[in-house]
């Protein structure tokens, strides 16, 4: 073997040999690595790409109730005309994992018999329907209809105890609009308020929990995507989604499936989708002080104003295939002037160094002493001298106030009245935007057998922090 020179391989000179059995060992160690690297990862997106979607399962039989294998099951979104199929195995069993939400039509089809079809008007998420099929003899040009199978309220496949509220009651039933459900959070509606529906959950939407477990050890999903913060796992109403885009909402307290992951209780939201029909709503909620009553105790009635408005709006990008879904809410929340409190700034002297200004009630001085002119007493006591500048009490030379403090009383904004205290109109509640959420989600239809959706929303309160706010 002929060795390279120590300057590198150059033109004209020969290369090392390399043993070829080396050579495709190391190929058989790189490709192990490659296909155990790839294997991993497609389990890890097993894992983590959960969904909150439905299943429909069970058996399909001949008219004797024989279990008949090798039955074609196609179900088809009735608003997307997504299509999901399946095959019955020799015990004439047949799933369908996954599904969006909503109403779907069934077809089974086998040679020598009737097609059936199935209208299920209702489909939860994060249920199963169970849909057995008898065939009768005929041809397929023959169909057997059934109409209005509903999800069935009782779970018969598993132990788990939840809720699950329709839209409609989502929607129709009261949700507290001011921040009173949770004081930590935003003041608009949150879906977290249906919470304490489920038998077992207790607290508030910050610190609640269920069955007696520890609070913020809930887990959150929406979209079938885990979405906890780290620091307070289950508390999401300061990021919660829009309260109207919330097609479904379901609470797991017991006995849930290990797809779910970990937590003591789940928190399952449902986006809504866009379909191939344009739909859409607005809402406005409006309170003001004129059409409150004052409370029985009160002598006046508050000076409120909230105004939380918005809407939703979807449809197809392109029909079957691509759809959409949009959502806006807004909070407004003004307080009147006169319900303003008044809170106490350093006059336009004190931030000069002058406290002369500084008086009780009775209009007597109230002596401040520097600190670094502490001393013991001998009694067990302390005493510090009083401030001066100049012979003058109660005034600070310029020379010991630091920079720092110079620019953080820079910031201060001047007082509104020239007395001390209670001198600033407080500014909470006069600010106008509290919160505003917009939502987009976008639903792909690929195959049968792929669905894509991406979510996308922000809350964010637009307005800087005011003095007393």
């Amino acid at each position: 073997m002929k060795m390279p020179h120590s300057d590198g391989i150059r033109k004209g000179h020969e290369r090392p040999f390399v043993s070829l059995a080396k050579s495709e060992n190391a190929f058989r160690q790189l490709l192990g690595l490659l296909l155990t690297f790839a294997f991993t990862a497609f389990l890890s997106a097993n894992v983590w790409g959960q969904t909150t979607g439905a299943d429909i399962r069970e058996i399909i039989t001949d008219p004797s109730g024989t279990a008949m294998p090798g039955v074609q099951v196609q179900a088809t979104h009735v608003n997307t005309n997504a299509t999901f199929t399946s095959v019955t195995n020799a015990e004439g069993i047949y799933v369908l994992s996954n599904l969006p939400i909503g109403a779907y039509q069934v077809v089974v089809e086998s040679k020598g018999f009737q097609k059936g079809i199935t209208d299920v008007s209702v489909l939860t998420g994060t249920t199963t329907t169970t849909l057995d099929v008898e065939m009768q003899l005929g041809t397929t040009t023959q169909e057997v209809t059934v109409n209005s199978t509903f999800a069935p309220v009782i779970q018969v496949d598993n132990a788990e105890n939840a809720i699950l509220p329709e839209t409609k009651v989502l929607l129709d039933l009261g949700s507290e609009l001011g921040g009173n459900f949770d004081a930590s959070a935003s003041e608009r509606r949150q879906p977290t308020s249906f919470l304490f529906l489920t038998p077992g959950v207790v607290g508030n939407g910050f610190n609640h929990s269920t069955n007696g477990a520890p609070d913020l050890a809930s887990e959150v999903m929406i979209d079938g995507v885990p979405y906890s913060q780290a620091e307070t796992p289950g508390y999401i109403d300061q990021s919660s989604p829009h309260f109207e885009s919330v097609a479904e909402f379901k609470n797991a307290n017991s006995i849930f499936p290990p797809e779910y992951r970990r937590g003591f209780g789940v928190e399952i939201y449902t986006p809504k989708s866009g379909t191939n029909h344009w739909h859409g709503d607005a809402f406005e909620f409006y309170r003001d002080k004129a059409l409150d009553a004052r409370g029985f105790f009160a002598l006046t009635t508050p000076g409120v104003h909230q105004n939380d408005f918005g809407g939703t709006v979807g449809g197809p990008i392109k029909k079957n295939k691509l759809f959409f879904f949009m959502a806006w809410d807004e909070l407004h929340n003004s307080a009147a002037a006169s319900e303003a409190s008044l809170l106490t700034l350093p006059t336009a002297a004190m931030r000069n160094g002058d406290f002369t200004g500084y008086v009780d009630s009775s209009g007597n001085m109230i002596p401040i002493y520097d600190p670094n002119t502490t001393v013991a007493d001998g009694n067990g006591s302390f005493t510090r001298t009083q401030l001066s500048c100049g012979g003058t009490l109660n005034v600070i030379c310029p020379g010991p106030v630091s920079t720092v403090a110079k620019t953080m009383v820079g910031l201060l904004p001047p007082p509104d009245y020239n007395t001390f205290p209670n001198n600033y109109v407080s500014r909470t509640g006069l600010s106008a935007v509290i919160d505003r959420v917009p939502l987009w989600k976008v639903d792909y239809n690929l195959n049968d057998k792929n669905h894509f959706n991406a979510s996308l929303w922000r809350t964010w309160n637009p307005l800087p922090y005011e003095i007393g706010g």
